[in-house]
């Protein structure tokens, strides 16, 4: 795929690829708090009348340095893969949407639970124990895209078992909300950055088709376990940041710190650097995976 997908660049704008893939390099390259910097100066240009300014990442990572948008980000290759992980992939587009103000799809969520999970093998006092629940799961049976039990396969009696938490992003129609699961006190908290009755009404047909395809991982009474609002939540003003917001839930939730929801309110005015921090997470933690496709990229010139 990835092969293909550099022909047609090339074919089609061959200078404005070269910058792409020097760019991509760049990522790799730059120490993550140099990126974030780099991906923060670059959403706020974007909200500004001015061009992006890349002065952040060292020229002498970049061939041909530019201070154009449309010469570093060639529109058409939007859709060239980044990298690629068991189900997990990223595409330049997916990038450029987190680094704008574009909406967090479910791919996102689950590269920064992979995230989440890498912390906690680094520091396992600092991050519970936790299963992911993908929110891929019910739309791929639904729609019998893949194999969607790929995605369950590791929900098993003995992860969750093994567990604190669980997390389980849920896609509401057009809004993003998250389920944890607080297991050894059976109940659940929902949390919801643009608070309503209406975003509650599927929790439990969700937790039933759940229970219903792995049956014999859960404790009985599972579905029925009491659902409460999380109280005192940042709330967004938009309707575009819900994922974001999910992102930021999923991070101080995992986390074992006490943390007071009252000292979490400025999330909103905090979104570009939100948004930048993903990315820089999401590019250290697949950084190998990156790699690979740079090696292939690499492999295609010879």
């Amino acid at each position: 795929m990835i092969r293909s997908e550099v022909k047609r660049a090339r074919n089609e704008t061959d200078e404005g690829w070269r910058g792409l893939e020097d760019r991509l390099k760049a990522y790799i390259k730059e120490e993550v708090a140099g990126l974030k910097n780099f991906c923060e100066s670059w959403f706020k240009s974007l909200q500004s009348e001015c061009k992006p300014s890349f002065s952040s990442v060292p020229t002498t990572q970049l061939s041909q340095p530019t201070s154009t948008l449309e010469n570093i980000i060639p529109p058409k290759t939007r859709s060239m893969l980044i990298f690629e992980s068991g189900n997990i992939s990223m595409s330049r587009g997916d990038v450029d949407d987190l680094l704008g103000q574009g909406w967090v799809m479910d791919n996102h969520l689950n590269a920064y639970s992979v995230v989440i999970g890498a912390k906690r093998r680094r520091t396992p006092q600092k991050i519970r124990s936790f299963l992911y629940v993908s929110p891929n799961h019910e739309y791929y049976k639904r729609s019998n895209a893949r194999n969607y039990t790929t995605l369950i396969s590791h929900i098993t009696e003995e992860a969750v078992n093994s567990s604190e938490i669980i997390i389980m992003p849920c896609h509401l129609t057009s809004h993003w909300a998250l389920l944890v699961c607080w297991i050894k006190e059976q109940r659940w908290e929902f949390f919801d950055s643009l608070p309503s009755s209406l975003h509650r009404a599927g929790i439990r047909a969700n937790l039933k088709a759940l229970q219903d395809d792995v049956p014999e991982a859960f404790p009985e009474g599972f579905v029925n376990w009491p659902v409460a609002d999380a109280v005192g939540v940042p709330c967004q003003d938009n309707s575009w940041d819900c994922g974001v917001f999910v992102v930021k839930f999923m991070e101080v939730i995992s986390s074992t710190e006490t943390i007071s929801w009252a000292d979490q309110k400025n999330w909103q005015a905090d979104m570009p650097r939100f948004r930048a921090e993903i990315v820089a997470e999401i590019f250290k933690t697949f950084s190998s995976s990156i790699s690979e496709s740079i090696a292939r990229l690499d492999s295609s010139d010879a």
